[in-house]
């Protein structure tokens, strides 16, 4: 399994808002991501609270996901993590492509709270 380049984003937090982390995986294919930061969660991540504005402000959190290719129609692996509850939304989106069926690869996004 290759490991892929860090992804790496700046996300402007507002005071008294919660941040919240969505992560889904595309093209039918299966996956699984681990959260590491001031709030952590292995697994499925839908509107995973990641903290509140003031809080996260110059706190890091680190995403590393795994994405298995089970879908027999494509090698095509993909993954959108969405970030809101800020300044604004922002949006992720990875791609890749296995070259055969079963294969897995990884994604790396890191989120720096400003």
């Amino acid at each position: 399994m290759a490991a892929k380049d860090k992804t790496e984003i700046s996300y402007k937090v507002v005071d008294g808002r919660d941040v919240l982390l969505s992560i889904v995986f595309g093209d039918g294919q299966l996956g699984a991501s681990a959260v590491l930061g001031p709030a952590s969660i292995v697994g499925e991540v839908t509107n995973f609270p990641l903290g509140q504005g003031a809080a996260l402000r110059g706190q890091t959190v680190d995403v590393h996901s795994v994405v298995t290719d089970v879908n027999g129609s494509t090698n095509r692996l993909s993954a959108t993590y969405d970030v809101t509850g800020g300044d604004h939304d922002q949006t992720v989106s990875l791609e890749t492509t296995v070259d055969e069926e079963g294969d897995s690869d990884r994604f790396r996004v890191v989120i720096n709270f400003i």
